[in-house]
């Protein structure tokens, strides 16, 4: 409450500062008032403490809830306004006093009154704090809108009285900010109560409660709309109460709610903006446009280097800005949305410029979402498709979990609409790559296209990223479609172009590093060179951002190497490590795993691992995955004895491409089993195949000449000095060579390789 006029015309310096009785009376309640036992409860119980502060907006409901604990609770409790005019000792202390002997504290007679214009005295200090330590009951001072005292000594006087009055003193402060008394001594000692916003704001049941006593009926979802658009805010909820009284159509109000000039609106206007100053204002202004701030992103917004300085100030006056950690802030969402109204109101030609500036800043610190976001805010498909090129976010629209990147981008390019005829290589980049993540191959396959012949059109500092980009759709538009050579090509020339750019910009775009090191694996994967797949996705996996569907397909793609080969323990392993994001199933986890339970004959559990491929690869095509699940399919047939079911999968392995020769060798012997008997194969209760034939693992590397000498000599049973004499060569070549065989057999001794090889036919 502001000092009335006798206040400031009855005084002279010298003379005894006048007491205002409403500064020392605790507010009336008001009839509209709902009981909120949590809060009273929580004041309560800070008064067994000596300090108690309740910080919070204006309008959050501080005043109120004190009036309401100060009711309901019996006590001495001595009640203390401030204004900006008791920010002198001699003002503050008179009040102090009075309110202390109002609430029934002896005040000695030999206490002086101070005066307005001179600090009291440290005697009448001393005295007061003697009269106070020697209460038999403790007295609870309040003291609402503590923010408003700053005088530093002023401050010193109330915390030398605070600590050296107890027993006899309880105090609690109300204010906008943190008070400016040690509270980092009393949160040390366990002695301070702090009720912040958050605790004051309303729940929706205490809403529910403010609407039905203003005879407004909602909803139970309005009402929590109302309740999460204010964020608890009691003024807010109030002054909303008012203005749905008899209002037609609540949910409009609501969803205006800071649309256009009502009582909300003008009460934010007149506690927060008026009181900023204008270049404070102007920053609140021009970051508005931001959902989070901090001090470099407000300064590149706005170019004012105390744009740090004032976003503090701002969060610690709770002016409707609140910290969030780390240097970043957020406005309250009404104020925001307020701020905006205004922005567009009055310097609508600045807000382009500004999401251009916050998309760069966005882009520069790693963002290439929250910078698409912005260009999107302007409609600009152009600076968005730069912003996905340039960053290297292929690969991010290509994960599960890229969704308010891809979402964004899709606004600017419908999936209906291809971009016109005058479109940029990016432009047409970020089409081709959103049509790919839809499942359209062959609308990616034309953009695609199209980027390609304009490539030569990308400025030069560009080049490189462009040229990046478009062999990374071109290497998974590839490995769909069961194109080795271009698989092949393009992983190379992606891996090139990629250690053509900056340090930085490989450093803070691991996905993209993990996602080309996977081609590569998958190029050394078609082509059987099981050594250069397995380091390449090694290398992939351990770059690739934890947890990422990049990271979880390297993994599924190591494990289905280790179980080709036989190694079923490493192979579950592997797989089972696979964390796939949201849920999604790793088609090469999957195979792997229907691989192993297959070689150990668990038939069912083998088939429905099939099934599990079968449904992730609907979404994620690879056509080498699918063949070797069909494969796999195939063997299970066999081990079940249906013959025509296996050759019907097999063909399904080879269908629309060219396998490479090593796949096609497997389907080529499996082939040759399902046709050796298919009587017995395909006729009910016989026994069919030899149980080797599910068991039996997937060769995916052919073994060398002279490997095959090797075995055919290990297999007659000869030793190792006498097949080193046979071929000419050293024992320890002979070793090498074992051991080679053994890793392509998936074997682990010279007995287990022989009968393996006998059964593929390899002597």
């Amino acid at each position: 409450m502001a000092a009335g006029p006798e206040a400031r015309s009855g005084t002279r310096p010298g003379l005894a500062a006048p007491v205002l009785a409403s500064k020392i009376t605790t507010p009336a309640l008001p009839a509209w008032l709902i009981p909120r036992p949590r809060l009273t409860e929580r004041i309560a119980g800070g008064t067994e403490l000596p300090l108690t502060v309740l910080t919070g907006p204006p309008g959050a409901g501080k005043t109120t809830a004190l009036a309401s604990w100060a009711a309901a609770v019996p006590g001495r409790v001595a009640w203390v306004t401030l204004d900006e005019y008791d920010n002198r000792p001699g003002i503050f202390w008179s009040h102090v006093a009075a309110a202390l002997g109002q609430a029934g504290v002896a005040v000695p007679g030999g206490l002086p009154v101070p005066s307005r214009s001179r600090a009291i005295g440290r005697a009448s200090l001393v005295r007061l704090v003697s009269v106070l330590a020697a209460q038999h009951r403790p007295v609870v001072l309040v003291l609402d809108d503590l923010h408003l005292i700053t005088d530093p000594g002023l401050v010193q006087e109330l915390a030398r009285v605070l600590r050296y009055a107890r027993p006899g003193l309880r105090l609690i402060a109300a204010a906008r900010a943190d008070p400016l008394l040690p509270l980092h001594r009393y949160r040390v000692a366990g002695e301070l109560t702090e009720i912040r916003a958050a605790e004051l704001a309303f729940t929706v049941p205490e809403a529910a409660q403010l609407m039905a006593q203003h005879a407004v009926a909602l909803p139970a979802g309005t009402l929590e709309l109302i309740t999460s658009r204010v964020e608890g805010w009691a003024a807010g909820l109030r002054l909303a109460a008012l203005s749905l009284d008899n209002h037609p159509d609540p949910a409009l109000f609501i969803k205006n709610l800071t649309a256009e000039d009502n009582a909300i609106t003008s009460y934010l206007v007149a506690e927060v903006l008026d009181a900023q100053p204008a270049a404070t204002r102007d920053l609140m202004l021009q970051t508005s446009i931001l959902n989070q701030v901090n001090a470099d992103l407000a300064r590149e917004l706005t170019g004012n280097p105390q744009a740090a300085a004032r976003l503090a100030a701002l969060a610690r006056s709770n002016a409707f800005v609140e910290p969030l950690g780390g240097g970043w802030y957020r406005y309250h969402c009404l104020l925001a949305a307020l701020l905006r109204l205004m922005l567009r109101r009055e310097s609508p030609g600045r807000i382009p410029g500004l999401h251009r500036r916050a998309a760069r800043w966005y882009q520069q610190n790693g963002s290439p979402a929250q910078a698409v976001a912005h260009a999107v805010q302007i409609s600009d498909g152009p600076l968005a498709a730069q912003i996905v090129i340039d960053e290297l976010a292929i690969p991010d629209l290509l994960e599960p979990g890229s969704s308010s990147l891809a979402d964004g981008l899709r606004q600017m390019f419908p999936p209906r609409e291809l971009p016109d005829g005058t479109a940029r290589p990016p432009s047409l980049l970020a089409a081709a790559v959103l049509r790919l993540s839809d499942g359209q191959d062959q609308a990616c396959a034309d953009l695609l296209d199209a980027a390609e012949r304009r490539l030569d059109q990308v400025p030069a500092d560009q080049e490189i990223t462009a040229r990046l980009a478009a062999a990374l759709i071109r290497a998974t538009v590839a490995r769909r479609s069961g194109d080795p050579g271009t698989v092949r090509s393009a992983a190379a020339e992606a891996w090139e172009l990629f250690g053509q750019l900056p340090g930085g910009l490989q450093t803070r775009r691991p996905l993209a590093r993990a996602h080309i090191l996977s081609a590569r694996g998958t190029a050394g994967l078609w082509s059987g060179d099981m050594t250069a797949a397995t380091a390449a996705f090694r290398a992939a996996a351990a770059a690739a951002p934890q947890g990422s569907q990049t990271q979880a397909a390297c993994c599924g793609h190591l494990a289905l190497i280790e179980a080709m080969h036989g190694r079923l323990n490493q192979a579950a392993e592997l797989a089972a490590a696979t964390t796939p994001p949201a849920g999604l199933p790793v088609p090469s986890a999957s195979v792997a795993l229907a691989l192993v339970h297959l070689q150990r004959h668990e038939l069912a559990a083998g088939q429905n691992r099939l099934k599990q491929a079968e449904t992730a690869l609907r979404t994620r095509p690879d056509r080498l995955i699918g063949a070797l699940a069909c494969l796999a399919a195939a063997r299970g047939a066999l081990a079940r004895n249906r013959g025509a079911a296996a050759a019907d999968l097999l063909q399904r392995a080879r269908h629309g491409w060219s396998p490479p020769p090593w796949l096609d060798h497997l389907v080529t012997l499996t082939e040759s089993r399902a046709h050796a008997a298919p009587a017995a194969l395909d006729a009910p209760g016989r026994a069919g195949t030899e149980p080797a034939t599910a068991g039996a693992p997937v060769v995916t590397e052919e073994l060398s000449h002279r490997e095959r000498e090797v075995l055919r000599h290990a297999a007659s049973m000869l030793s190792n000095p006498e097949i080193a004499g046979e071929l000419y060569i050293s024992v320890n070549t002979v070793k090498t060579h074992l051991a080679s065989i053994y890793r392509k057999l998936g074997a682990n001794d010279r007995r287990q390789a022989v009968r393996r090889a006998r059964h593929l036919k390899l002597i």
